[in-house]
């Protein structure tokens, strides 16, 4: 078994875990399969601690998540930037939320993330960005019964309702922040949304993944007829795909605030009873930005929902989400004529065409790989990236799929 030995855990834990308790023992494994998460190493950890009366023990289950091992992809994904955020979303930005949420009545509350139970940068209080001593622990959820559903699968339709209606309760919140009390939102939330340069094409990776794009939809005789127009889509997806995460050119969308950027399966854990799921929990905020909502839920649909029942139900699930999105804002008392269904549709369709179509292209590859090329604990790098871009049956065929649907809906 791997140790990890994360320095000082204690210090880290909440005060009233250790009233009359002091920590005695820990162990650590893998939460996480090689190649499940790519963004940062994740493992268990279990915390046992003993009465200082009694000496009766209780063991707590956490999760540990560090940055990924390796200069490559820290430096690809910007771990500096994309790990003090996440720590600043359970630290700051969600207590934010829920103090805000809780002043408007609603009756509803954002109960649908890990309970946070401590994290920091770095041992030098000083330090602004993340270093080797970096951790945030939260609630272990496999021993509440939640579990990752399967990716090449994907969700039923009950499920997926399940899951919009708590994206659109996070969205709706965020945008009434926002209008409501802006003030609140530039010093609490705006921090951890400025501009920062992220996936940048180095070696031109990317131009690999477009290569790679493109020899699958020639394979495909719907597409073909369009890849004129698939390509003009994919080059000018590009071009804002390399712009600073947080770019100023997409803040006056109207249904634009604090997004999850990158909610897919992996990302989220269910729990079901008697083959029903019955609570969800959304994971993994490390993507985080500013835009619209629409673009977190293109890549939702089309990464997380079953194929078949995508096809069939895109439109049903559309007006799903816009329908729980407005009925929220309308209960805290600011949802007005700028969010009809039209401009939610329109606003859908330019991002579609301008950013979502390769925001969800390039998941593909990584969501839906053949195997995993990683081996446990070890580092991803540049090789490891080229691997994973290549297309596999199932990529290839959840590509053509999402292509066409978009051809079909005009976003192409």
């Amino acid at each position: 078994m791997t140790t990890f030995h994360v320095l000082k855990l204690g210090d880290m834990l909440p005060k009233n875990l250790l009233k009359e308790r002091k920590l005695v023992a820990v162990r650590d494994s893998y939460f996480t399969a090689a190649g499940e998460n790519y963004g940062s190493t994740v493992i268990s950890i279990v915390i046992t601690l003993q009465h200082e009366y009694s000496n009766k023990q209780e063991e707590i289950y956490t999760v540990a998540k560090f940055p990924p091992p390796g200069e490559f992809w820290r430096r690809v994904t910007n771990n500096s930037h994309t790990f003090r955020n996440e720590l600043a979303f359970y630290q700051t930005i969600f207590p934010t939320l829920q103090c805000f949420q809780k002043e408007q009545n609603s009756g509803k509350t954002l109960e649908f993330f890990p309970k946070f139970l401590g994290g920091r940068l770095s041992l030098n209080p000083l330090v602004k960005f993340p270093d080797e001593d970096a951790i945030i622990l939260l609630e272990n959820l496999k021993e509440k019964g939640f579990k990752i559903h399967d990716r090449y699968i994907g969700f039923d339709i009950y499920t997926s309702k399940l899951i919009l209606k708590k994206l659109a309760q996070l969205h709706s919140v965020t945008l009434a922040l926002k209008l409501k009390k802006p003030a609140e939102f530039e010093h609490k939330i705006s921090p951890y949304l400025e501009e920062y340069e992220i996936f940048t094409n180095e070696d031109g990776v990317f131009q690999i993944l477009v290569n790679n794009l493109f020899m699958a939809l020639a394979g495909d005789d719907f597409c073909c007829p369009y890849l004129d127009r698939i390509r003009s889509t994919v080059n000018t997806c590009l071009g804002n795909f390399f712009l600073p995460k947080n770019t100023l050119k997409f803040r006056q969308d109207t249904f634009a605030t604090f997004i999850h950027s990158d909610l897919w399966t992996n990302n989220i854990m269910v729990k079901t009873y008697m083959n029903k799921v019955q609570d969800v929990k959304l994971l993994d905020l490390q993507l985080f930005e500013y835009a619209s909502v629409t673009k977190d839920l293109l890549f939702f649909l089309f990464t997380s929902v079953e194929s078949s029942l995508l096809i069939e139900n895109l439109d049903e699930l559309i007006t799903f989400y816009y329908k729980e999105l407005k009925e929220n804002l309308e209960e805290m008392k600011c949802c007005d004529d700028d969010f009809s269904f039209n401009a939610f549709t329109t606003e859908m369709k330019t991002v579609a065409s301008s950013i979502g179509y390769f925001h969800v292209i390039r998941g593909f590859p990584f969501i839906f790989s053949a195997t995993n090329v990683l081996c446990e604990g070890e580092e991803f790098t540049r090789e490891h990236f080229f691997k994973c871009i290549e297309f596999s049956k199932i990529c290839t065929a959840r590509v053509r799929l999402t292509t066409r649907v978009f051809i079909k809906q005009g976003w192409i």
